[in-house]
Order: structure tokens, then C-alpha cells, then sequence
């Protein structure tokens, strides 16, 4: 049908957004964080504005069905019986096994309010809220091309999928995370970084790392703001709204930039 002509495949679309390498815009001094749930809840909501909005007839009734908004409230709703959130489940995902997109969104968009649910119970101190995300929707994706659609129990095995994955990657990130600040935690910066530059204040250095593009205005306030103010990368990290590892991978990065420039100059004079 036409009208579903220019809906690409879900994972396609979050894939692009995070492989595309686009620099992640910042305000008032923190990161704007990209959801890949607020996204796709997004694009499922389009589904049924419009002139012809996606509706999903179901087996056993007559007419066109209802829009795909109104069957996720539906499903949200506490009256509503396990039979019939068990038809309508099954009737979405006979049709995203059979047909692909719009219906896949649809599935996936119906799991939108429990997979908020899943993430809010999830302990997420060393892993950002958007790569637990794009882990949740993968796995559910991986479970919706494997399950019966007959199953009863079908919509469960999809969150259970869900919330699997969500706890593997938090305890992965755990893992990776305590091993990378160990290490980090017990190598300062060395002290010949500034002083192999004229100019013996150090935020002046920075500065003119800055001026140079040696560094990014964010690369030197992680540095000024860490090593120079003395302030606890925890402390930084819950104000930017990042994880504490991609903070010391930041500036990990910054320093070794830094050194590098600095050796350079000191050679040049």
C-alpha cells in the first residue's frame, strides 16, 4: 500500500541514527540524549495521524480494525483480558512476520509503555539510557522473528527478551566499567603536560588548545573541570547526563591529544 511506502525498516532507521558518526549536539553545557524509545514511539504515533491511518483488522471481526493507537491503549488498559491482549498480539505479529514494515514498528510500538517500565527498574550507574535502549529493541526484534504468533503467552516472551537484554548490557558496562576507572583512577595526569607548553598557567593552555582545535571547548572543560578544579568525574557525569566511562573515555582521549600537541610544540622551539 502506498501509504506505507515511506516508513523504513525500524532497525534500519536506529541503526543510521547511531553508526552515522553525527556529532551530538550539546545545551547549556549537556549532552542532548537520543532515545531510541522516544524515537520509535514517535514513528509509531505517525502510523495513525494522517488521512488513512494504519489500522490492523483482527481475525474473527469484521471491518477494517481499529487504529494501531487505539489498540495500544487498549492493551495498556488493566480491563482488558488476556484473550483478547492475546488476539490482538498475535494478529501483529502474523502480520510483521508476514509482511515486515509498517508492522514491525506497530509490534515494537505496542511494547513502547512496558519497555518504559523494564528501563525504569533497570540499574543503569555505568551505561547510558540509550544503549540499553537499542539493546531492548534488538532483542525484541530477534524474539518477534522467532515466536509462534499463536503463543498466549507471546507478548510476555517478547518483554522477557526485552528485560534479558537490558540486564546483560547493564552488567557488561558494570564490568567494563569497573576495570576502566580502576585503571584510569590510579594514572594522573602527568604534571609535564603543562609544563612543556609556554605559558605556565594551565588554563591557559587549554585555551590555547581550544584556539589551536586541538581540543573542543567540551574536551577542556572535562580537563579543567576534573584534573584542574578537582571535581569528582562522578559529580560531572550525573550533570551531563553521561556514564562515568564514557566520561574517562572522553578524557582519555583529551589528554592524549593534549600530550601529543604539546610534545610537538616543545620540539618545534
Amino acid at each position: 500500500m502506498a501509504v506505507f511506502v515511506h516508513h523504513r525498516s525500524l532497525l534500519e532507521a536506529f541503526m543510521h541514527r547511531r553508526m552515522s558518526g553525527s556529532p551530538e549536539p550539546e545545551r547549556a553545557g549537556m549532552r542532548e540524549i537520543f532515545s531510541p524509545l522516544d524515537e520509535l514511539d514517535r514513528v509509531f504515533l505517525e502510523l495513525g495521524e494522517g488521512g488513512r491511518p494504519v489500522r490492523l483488522p483482527l481475525p474473527d471481526e469484521e471491518g477494517p480494525g481499529l487504529e494501531v493507537g487505539e489498540l495500544r491503549v487498549e492493551l495498556a488498559h488493566p480491563a482488558t483480558s488476556p484473550e483478547r491482549r492475546a488476539h490482538i498480539w498475535s494478529a501483529a505479529v502474523a502480520r510483521a512476520r508476514r509482511s515486515g514494515e509498517p508492522w514491525v514498528t506497530v509490534v515494537a510500538g505496542f511494547a513502547v509503555p512496558v519497555l518504559r517500565r523494564v528501563l525504569s527498574r533497570v540499574p543503569r550507574g555505568y551505561v547510558e539510557r540509550g544503549e540499553i535502549e537499542q539493546e531492548m529493541l534488538a532483542a525484541l526484534m530477534a524474539a518477534l522473528r522467532n515466536l509462534d504468533p499463536s503463543d498466549p503467552q507471546l507478548d510476555r516472551e517478547l518483554f522477557r527478551a526485552a528485560d534479558r537484554a537490558a540486564h546483560r548490557a547493564v552488567y557488561a558496562a558494570t564490568r567494563r566499567a569497573h576495570n576502566t576507572v580502576h585503571a584510569l583512577e590510579d594514572r594522573p595526569m602527568d604534571p609535564a603536560l603543562f609544563q612543556a607548553s609556554e605559558g605556565g598557567d594551565e588554563y591557559l593552555v587549554l585555551w590555547r588548545a581550544v584556539q589551536d582545535r586541538v581540543l573542543t571547548c567540551r574536551q577542556a572543560r572535562i580537563i579543567a573541570l576534573t584534573r584542574l578544579n578537582g571535581e569528582s568525574m562522578t559529580a560531572v557525569a550525573h550533570e551531563w547526563r553521561v556514564s562515568r566511562r564514557h566520561l574517562y573515555r572522553l578524557r582519555e582521549q583529551a589528554e592524549t591529544r593534549l600530550a601529543e600537541h604539546l610534545t610537538n610544540e616543545s620540539r618545534l622551539r
